[in-house]
């Protein structure tokens, strides 16, 4: 099993993921700590990243291939989602759309009030296209509903 957790900074994923590692009792991946570790590459606390984004989507690609069928909860943590040139989000976008199980974690249950929440906070920062928030969100949502009924 593969858990991968996504999200703007702050909601919850590092949390999350870890206790969903420990009760699956598999492994905890911090995309950032590994980052650190793996390239030396470390982002400050404003998120800005001294390389460039396609350095960042370099090290997404092979940590995400190195961890590709193995049962892990992947923390992506929120300076892996935000790419500011549409042609970087992209490449992003089918990253993730290669993994089995992807959850976004907003700040809210409401729609439109995490949208506002996310967009205040990463204002200068493009996060996931409406379209594809609306679907994540909506994905949780109905399983959220399938699994009370």
């Amino acid at each position: 099993m593969q858990i991968s957790l996504i999200g703007p900074s702050g909601v919850g994923k590092t949390t999350v993921s870890k206790l969903l590692a420990s009760h699956f009792n598999i492994k905890h991946v911090s995309l950032d700590s590994l980052r650190a570790r793996k390239y030396g590459i470390v982002l400050d606390g404003a998120g800005i990243n001294r390389y460039s984004e396609e350095a960042n989507l370099y090290i997404l690609k092979n940590v995400l291939h190195e961890y590709r069928n193995k049962s892990c909860i992947l923390d992506f943590g929120d300076k892996n989602c935000a790419y500011k040139e549409d042609e970087h989000f992209s490449k992003f976008h089918e990253f993730i759309q290669q993994l089995p199980n992807v959850v976004l974690l907003l700040p809210s249950a409401d729609f439109a009030e995490g949208d506002k929440i996310l967009r205040d906070v990463n204002a200068n920062i493009r996060k996931l296209d409406e379209n594809t928030l609306r679907g994540l969100f909506d994905f949780v949502r109905e399983e959220g509903q399938r699994s009370e009924s």
